[in-house]
């Protein structure tokens, strides 16, 4: 039962006593202060008691505080959510903290930034509370400084990018077990990282088109605490320098479809680089993964998603997008979208170092968890010291495509299509070629409805993947081994509020390949003014 008091003008508190059968009872609270310069929000939940939790029998809670400020050039953010234990909100629905019933962990930050003429200057701290027990845990951030330096001067542009980090765990999650090991202890490293990014170019723009050359340079410099295993060096580092060319021309054309009036655009784009990287083996990986393939990932200056990793590339990528606007309403209804990169040479860099990667026939490929040089994930005090492995728990799809990658002188060829049959539906594809196998290698076809004034929604989906790669373990050998099996899944999801009071939720995701059920989400909910009531299954 909630009762609300209004503090002043700016300031209000909402105490909510609660009763959940059999579990016990407790109180959830929410304060908000609202200023000409800020606002702050802190809410919490506290159950003294719970009488079905054994592991979880006293004093369980859950908090948040949310803040958003500026003053003059600063300006302020804070996002922090805690629980007292991992099963906190599954046993409670409590609204002090948003979270998606897929989350596994709660993010923790604060950050303090300014805009100073051409410089951007950031100071913030980052950490994370896992919600599951699978051995991993994020690094924290504390904290993590930045300087972003931007001059114009017409249409040539420097920018100077600098970060410095602090990577920490706590002490009970520094040393951890693997889930293909549980039974030796490894201890992740953790120490500073400094992470320059330079670059000077040339942005001509023009209702014709763009071109953008641009010269770089980028460093990483780690200062650890323990240098990595099968490393003496605790404080390594790597440079690069890059060119790279961006260019792209726009033709526009008026044209009719089934006697409608549209504009066409074609829109034909190159992208170059180059980068001559020194050797990262001996890097740690701190937050650092394989960016998500994409058509647009085939024009961006790195394969990584982090500032660990410097791709060591000689590349060129082509791609052609085209646009239908309608001429009545100025709407986008089409867009379609190709490109392919052409590698001139062997990928290089990787987060696991190559000695630890061997071909078995059949294209199954088998990582050597006791290679005497390791992947960047575990420090040389580790405490079983017999022994080293490498880095399984980064192994994934994204890995298996970087194994196929390395050797290929050209990438997949990426198509992109949307079509937007109208304010509400919209159709889009997502196609992924093998030009050297000559098949499909993945794709995705998916079709939404979205009203614009409701929350009302419907999706409807279609996945397909060959050669999907995942790790199987033998216990026996201390093997790991990538298997390639094929994905085929069909799914539907969506939301539905059937009038004021009454509203529905539901998903299901069907895998065709092995004909079995992966998800299946249904609820209903009926809510008036002063209460709800809601089942889910």
């Amino acid at each position: 039962q909630p009762y609300y008091l209004n503090l002043a003008p700016n300031q209000d508190l909402t105490l909510t006593p609660r009763l959940a059968g059999k579990r016990g009872a407790g109180l959830e609270a929410e304060y908000r202060l609202l200023t000409e310069q800020s606002y702050s929000q802190l809410s919490g939940s506290f159950f003294p008691d719970d009488d079905i939790n054994p592991h979880y029998p006293d004093n369980r809670w859950a908090g948040s505080i949310k803040h958003r400020g500026a003053l003059g050039v600063l300006n302020s953010q804070i996002d922090l959510e805690a629980v007292s234990d991992d099963d906190f909100l599954d046993d409670w629905a409590t609204e002090s903290i948003s979270r998606n019933d897929r989350d596994v962990f709660l993010r923790q930050s604060a950050q303090l930034s300014a805009q100073l003429g051409n410089w951007y200057l950031s100071a913030a701290t980052r950490g994370y509370q896992n919600l599951i027990d699978d051995g991993y845990r994020h690094y924290r951030e504390l904290p993590r400084l930045g300087a972003l330096g931007k001059y114009q001067f017409g249409e040539a542009v420097i920018e100077l990018d600098s970060e410095l980090t602090r990577f920490d765990l706590s002490s009970n999650q520094a040393t951890q077990y693997t889930r293909y090991l549980p039974d030796r202890n490894f201890r992740r490293p953790e120490g500073n990282r400094l992470r320059l990014d330079w670059s000077a170019g040339w942005n001509r723009q023009e209702t014709w088109g763009y071109i953008y050359p641009k010269l770089g340079a980028s460093y990483r410099s780690y200062d650890l605490d323990t240098a990595l295993l099968g490393n003496v060096d605790d404080s390594p580092s790597a440079f690069a320098t890059e060119a790279s060319l961006d260019a792209g021309l726009v033709f526009e054309r008026q044209t009719t479809m089934g006697g409608a009036g549209f504009t066409q655009t074609l829109e034909p784009r190159l992208y170059y680089l180059y980068r001559d990287a020194d050797s990262q083996d001996d890097l740690p990986v701190f937050d650092t993964r394989y960016a998500t393939e994409s058509f647009d990932q085939l024009f961006r200056d790195s394969i990584y998603a982090g500032g660990d990793r410097m791709e060591d590339a000689n590349r060129l990528t082509l791609g052609v997008e085209s646009r239908f606007y309608s001429s009545d309403s100025n709407r986008e209804v089409l867009s379609l979208g190709i490109g392919q990169s052409i590698y001139f040479d062997n990928l290089d860099s990787s987060l696991l170092p190559s000695n630890s990667l061997a071909t078995l026939p059949g294209d199954t490929f088998f990582i050597d968890p006791f290679a005497t040089e390791t992947a960047p994930g575990f420090s040389s005090a580790a405490l079983d010291e017999s022994t080293s492995v490498t880095g399984l728990q980064f192994l994934s799809g994204d890995l298996y495509q970087y194994i196929l990658e390395r050797n290929r002188n050209r990438s997949e060829l990426i198509g992109e299509t949307t079509l937007n049959l109208d304010t509400q539906w919209s159709l889009s594809a997502n196609l992924f070629w093998d030009t050297e196998k000559s098949e499909l290698d993945r794709s995705l076809l998916q079709l939404d409805y979205r009203e614009t004034d409701t929350n009302n929604s419907l999706t409807f989906g279609y996945i397909s993947e060959e050669n999907h790669a995942y790790i199987e373990f033998d216990s026996n050998t201390s093997s790991a081994y990538l298997i390639d099996r094929d994905i085929s899944q069909a799914y539907v999801r969506g939301q539905w509020q059937i009038d004021e009071q009454w509203g529905l939720v539901f998903g299901l995701q069907e895998d065709l390949a092995n004909n079995r059920n992966l998800d299946r989400l249904f609820g209903v909910s009926y809510e008036s003014c002063c209460w709800n009531i809601a089942l889910g299954w």
